[in-house]
């Protein structure tokens, strides 16, 4: 067995650092226990709160498609719950959006979907999307090995008021991002690129959030 690291570091590093290791981490996690119980709402609090076993950095695109097709049950939960909320558009392959093959992208979305799921995610639990407006972090697995990451949002500090934030990219998808940030009086604004380029994500980015701050001076 791998490292032992709790749910909510494995989140953070999913997040904030990309980590597709973290994401299959708590897939299994979380399908352990469907398997175990037919139990949603047990499987959801070990996604949040639980201890979950790590140790997979430097695995294979491969080994990961072959991880996914155990991973079904995780896979339909992630589509039912979408359903539930109402996203008609978003459609998950894979636990972490990897594309499938050269054809094949991981997941499917619209930028309205994206930005309404984190909407969902704040409102379920704030705390999770502040976990991703560092820079860089520290994380100790229960092992008692300390790693460092960095945030894959170079452009963090240039963003007034930023909450939080996630980063995407495959050869098929291109440059995605997502910010939500304040742009003050309590007001948030979740701004959301699709099928950008790998550099060229932050530059639409910051153009949004220019124009944002631009329309609220008014």
């Amino acid at each position: 067995m791998g490292e032992q690291f709790s749910a909510r570091d494995l989140t953070r590093v999913m997040l904030a650092a990309s980590s597709n290791d973290a994401a299959y981490a708590l897939a299994e996690a979380v399908t352990g226990k469907l398997t175990q119980n037919n139990d949603v709402g047990t499987a959801r609090q070990v996604a949040e709160t639980g201890t979950v076993s790590g140790g997979k950095t430097g695995t294979t695109d491969e080994a990961h498609a072959d991880e996914a097709r155990a991973l079904e049950p995780f896979i339909t939960l992630m589509d039912q719950m979408a359903e539930q909320l109402g996203f008609a558009n978003m459609e998950f392959l894979n636990p972490t959006g990897l594309d499938e093959s050269d054809a094949l992208s991981g997941a499917y979305g619209t930028a309205h979907d994206v930005a309404r799921l984190a909407m969902q995610v704040v409102a379920e639990d704030s705390e999770v999307i502040e976990l991703t407006r560092s820079a860089a972090f520290r994380v100790t697995s229960r092992n008692g090995h300390e790693h460092r990451f960095k945030n894959t949002n170079t452009i963090l500090s240039q963003i007034p008021g930023i909450i939080g934030t996630k980063t995407g990219f495959t050869d098929l998808a291109g440059g995605n991002l997502l910010v939500l940030f304040d742009v003050g009086v309590h007001h948030p604004v979740i701004a959301v690129v699709l099928g950008s380029s790998l550099e060229g994500r932050f530059t639409d980015m910051m153009q949004l959030v220019n124009a944002t701050y631009a329309l609220f001076a008014r």
